[in-house]
């Protein structure tokens, strides 16, 4: 019985690693299909007397997708919240979960991080001919502020499931690469779909791995929900191209002149080689940045 034990836990009698996460992402899992499917039925029963009525099918069918997408959100944070504090036991601030006007500044600068990074790899784009603005004038639609919301609830659920409950669970591993990169890759699982190349899995990897160190060496998952909002809110209802796999009207409307490798075509440039590169080096500087600040944190002690 003691050894069978060890299997699952270590001497001090908490979850090993990998069934922390196995069991966590399961509850969670089980939770998001459960909500959206329930919304999905909640919304269909409500608008079936306007669909007898004549309402339009693909608005029927929207509504229904809209409702499940928001209860998947929700169920996402609130299945790495029970599975935390379920299987752990600790307290949630080691989830990441600080509060305080230091985090709210970190939020802060993560949105402007995300925001730059998807602004400098359009202009890039725009500027080799890749993309265009085919509508100049800005215009304000309830899609595209329903979106807004949405991405900021997207963020946060991932934030709560990859940078907080999954790095809290993968920093027992030891170092930094392998913190980073076990969330990493269990966010570009969860990305994954159907028929997507190449380009748009390494993205997923690489923005997951930079969302993470975000996390790991700031503390709190708060800089990567405002990166990872601000990045997808700039691409989609901001230039009006697909971000996160979903796509609807932005304030302007951008499209690829040709799909190439660059621009990542129907896709948009979340599935392009153009964001694999500000990945790249947006990883790059948050690992040698934390690398640096370690150094100087083992002097200042050892000193």
């Amino acid at each position: 019985m003691k050894r069978l034990k060890k299997i699952f836990c270590t001497s001090g009698g908490t979850l090993r690693c990998g069934w922390l996460l196995a069991l966590g992402l399961l509850v969670t899992a089980g939770v998001v299909r459960a909500a959206q499917s329930l919304a999905a039925l909640a919304a269909g029963a409500a608008l079936l007397p306007l669909a007898a009525g004549g309402m339009d099918a693909a608005l029927f069918t929207g509504a229904a997708a809209g409702a499940a997408r928001w209860a998947g959100c929700a169920a996402m944070g609130a299945g790495a919240l029970l599975s935390w504090n379920f299987f752990t036991k600790r307290p949630l601030a080691e989830m990441g979960l600080g509060l305080g006007r230091s985090c709210a500044r970190r939020f802060g600068l993560g949105a402007a991080q995300g925001a730059a990074g998807a602004l400098a790899v359009f202009s890039v784009l725009a500027a080799a001919g890749a993309v265009k603005i085919e509508v100049l004038a800005p215009a304000l639609r309830a899609a595209a502020v329903e979106r807004v919301l949405f991405y900021g609830a997207l963020a946060l659920a991932h934030g709560l499931l990859y940078q907080g409950f999954c790095l809290g669970a993968a920093k027992c591993l030891g170092g930094a690469w392998g913190a980073v990169a076990l969330p990493a890759l269990l966010y570009a699982l969860g990305q994954a779909q159907a028929g997507t190349p190449l380009w748009w899995h390494m993205n997923s990897l690489l923005l997951g791995g930079t969302f993470a160190a975000m996390a790991l060496y700031t503390g709190d998952i708060w800089m990567a929900v405002g990166a990872h909002w601000l990045w997808n809110v700039v691409w989609g209802p901001v230039l009006g191209f697909a971000a996160g796999g979903l796509r609807a009207p932005g304030l302007w409307q951008a499209q690829y002149t040709a799909a190439n490798i660059w621009n990542g075509g129907a896709l948009g440039p979340e599935g392009g080689a153009a964001v694999t590169l500000l990945a790249m080096a947006w990883l790059a500087a948050w690992l040698t940045w934390g690398a640096v600040r370690g150094e100087k944190q083992e002097d200042a002690s050892g000193a």
